[in-house]
């Protein structure tokens, strides 16, 4: 009850809740009727949440050390994915048994959007950087919507209160360093390799002039995303055939 009013509690804001449990019930089969808490997360939908399973998560708190490995970096300084990466001091997660999840278990968990640590050729490594949500979003997409949320927002109110004896205008001109704003904090994306690119649409831009507020400018942005996987196909066959 308490994980899902956090969930329920975060999602109304720009954080994101991470909880983990050891519960086996976590990796049985999937269902919309499972009742364990990384599946009525799961059910949720929650963008703003990311669960992960080990099997000492009672007493070692996994995803606290999950924030620590993602939550040093910032999308607009560094991108990064939370795909595939070492936790220290932490083993691959194993199932009750003590042995290391099977592939179903895996796919189980999978199921779930939920995370946990994987044997790997380079060591136990995190599967899969996923929030909850029922699209997978993955972690690294999710944090940077916020980060640009909060860049944009910083810009702006940067440009509107620091006009020394001056004021941006209600008009084109206004328009303009409006524009001109967004673009300067979106290009740090760009120089991070979070982002492509982006277009920023003033258009359809509404001036108030009673309230002297400005609505109706809308941007894109075109997030760069990751590789996590590759899959190659190939034959073998006699020399000089």
């Amino acid at each position: 009850a308490f994980q899902e009013a956090m969930a329920i509690a975060v999602s109304a804001t720009e954080k994101v809740y991470f909880t983990s449990t050891q519960d086996p019930n976590c990796y049985s089969t999937y269902s919309d009727s499972a009742s364990d808490i990384l599946a009525k997360l799961k059910q949720g939908g929650f963008s703003r949440v990311v669960t992960f399973y080990h099997h000492e998560a009672d007493t070692r708190f996994i995803e606290c050390s999950f924030v620590s490995m993602g939550a040093v970096t910032s999308p607009d300084e560094r991108s990064i994915t939370w795909f595939g990466k070492v936790l220290e001091t932490f083993s691959a997660s194993r199932n009750a048994a003590g042995k290391p999840l099977t592939a179903t278990q895996q796919n189980n968990l999978d199921a779930r959007n939920a995370n946990y640590l994987k044997n790997t050729t380079a060591g136990a490594r995190t599967m899969d950087g996923k929030t909850v949500a029922a699209d997978g979003r993955f972690i690294d997409e999710q944090i940077t919507v916020d980060c640009m949320t909060a860049r944009a927002r910083e810009g702006l109110e940067n440009l509107i209160l620091n006009q020394p004896m001056s004021k941006v205008p209600a008009t084109a001109d206004g328009l303009a360093l409006i524009g001109a704003a967004l673009s300067f904090e979106f290009n740090k994306f760009i120089g991070a390799g979070t982002i492509e690119g982006f277009d920023i649409f003033l258009d359809n831009a509404v001036i108030d002039p009673q309230t002297r507020t400005c609505t109706g400018i809308e941007f894109v942005a075109y997030l760069s995303g990751a590789i996590h996987r590759v899959v190659i196909n190939g034959v073998l066959v006699p020399a000089g055939v």
